[in-house]
């Protein structure tokens, strides 16, 4: 403690005494601040990324996020950086790569974040099955709706009760659920 306090006393005599000579010295000073700023401006931008997603609600850890052109899930959020766990890229549908990227927290300032778990926990998605012209498409709607509605089970109530919250919330507009 007296040590810091003699360093003190010492920064506060110099600038007394030398106080009308420092000008170029606090303009130098003002000049390599800017620099250090401009040289660590990817770093502070990524911190207040880091501020941003903590409590700004963009996603949390285990959301399925495209972030920085990335899409995968969040398994951690750093001060500089977010880790996401890949998937697509060269694997069809929605499996992982096995490869983990690290994605700057500065991207949510310059790209779009998309969650696709935030407030609706479903996605919409789509199967193509080709048919030829001299199919019974009623037939083969029929069996695809039932395979469908099979599957999907009680999920439709879950996902009509949180499109309901949606709706409060974002003020939207009604949709089809079913499939």
């Amino acid at each position: 403690m007296a040590k810091w306090l003699n360093n003190l006393i010492l920064v506060l005599a110099f600038v007394y005494i030398f106080g009308s000579n420092l000008s170029g010295f606090s303009t130098a000073i003002g000049w390599a601040g800017a620099g250090v700023t401009y040289a660590l401006r990817e770093v502070i931008v990524s911190f207040a990324g880091w501020f941003a997603i903590m409590f700004g609600d963009f996603f949390n850890t285990g959301d399925r996020v495209l972030l920085g052109g990335i899409k995968g899930d969040v398994v951690d959020i750093g001060m500089l950086r977010t880790t996401l766990m890949e998937m697509g890229e060269w694997v069809e549908g929605d499996q992982y790569t096995g490869r983990i990227v690290r994605v700057a927290n500065s991207y949510i300032f310059t790209s779009p974040v998309y969650n696709y778990t935030a407030d609706f926990k479903f996605l919409w998605d789509e199967i193509h099955v080709p048919l030829h012209f001299d199919s019974d498409i009623k037939l083969a709607k029929g069996i695809v709706l039932a395979i469908a509605e099979d599957i999907i089970g009680t999920y439709n109530e879950q996902a009509e009760e949180e499109w309901g919250n949606m709706k409060r919330r974002y003020r939207i507009e009604n949709a089809s659920l079913k499939p």
